[in-house]
């Protein structure tokens, strides 16, 4: 038989019509549902499909559906898609290619502001880096400032309890001096005698205030 001979019998295959705009919309739409939330199961999980198994399932071929979806990206950056939806999809590529120009101009814009935002995340983020040994050294100082306060209160309150000791002492020493100095006048009455307890008296107590 020859290889080159053809059979006119066979029917030409048939063309695919070509699928209008709204009818694609709906179906990418389905085929993102479908890998979003995957397929429910009868004993209550969810089967996730990949991006083929997704496609076979809408009966288009995943490389259809995302060449659909980028068309529809780029036409959403110029205009309402949806108003297309009952035009074929060699429309939409028409409206494409002849604001190609002002698609670029668009694109290009996008590009630079996502630039700029990655710019501003990452100079937020060496801004926080840099701050954050910052924070760590004031916190330690602000410690070190509260610590020294609490030491210098500790102390405060020692020596107010020391005062307080020193004045009860000295308290208890008046006390017993006019006890002494009453038994010593009795024993002496004399003016003389009064004089020589005093002066006694007297040279006891600076010793004893000398001490503290």
């Amino acid at each position: 038989m020859n290889p080159f001979h053809i059979d006119n019998s066979i029917p030409p295959l048939k063309r695919v019509k070509e699928r209008l705009v709204g009818d694609a919309i709906l179906k990418v739409n389905q085929w993102k549902t479908i890998l979003l939330n995957g397929i429910p199961q009868s004993d209550g999980t969810t089967m996730r499909l990949t991006l083929n198994k997704a496609a076979e399932i809408i009966g288009i071929p995943k490389k259809s559906l995302e060449d659909y979806n980028q068309l529809f990206k780029k036409v959403k950056l110029l205009t309402d898609v949806n108003q297309f939806s009952n035009e074929k999809m060699g429309v939409l590529r028409n409206y494409l290619r002849k604001n190609s120009k002002r698609l670029k101009k668009i694109l290009k814009t996008q590009k630079v502001q996502e630039n700029n935002d990655f710019k501003q995340k990452n100079n937020h983020f060496d801004n926080n880096s840099t701050q954050i040994p910052l924070d760590i050294k004031q916190d330690k100082e602000n410690n070190e400032i509260v610590q020294h306060q609490i030491q210098n209160q500790s102390n405060k309150k020692k020596q107010d309890e020391t005062s307080i000791i020193k004045l009860e002492l000295v308290d208890d020493y008046f006390n017993q001096f006019e006890k002494d100095y009453v038994s010593d006048l009795e024993s002496n009455p004399s003016p003389l005698g009064v004089n020589f307890i005093l002066k006694t008296k007297q040279i006891g107590c600076n010793q004893h205030f000398e001490q503290y």
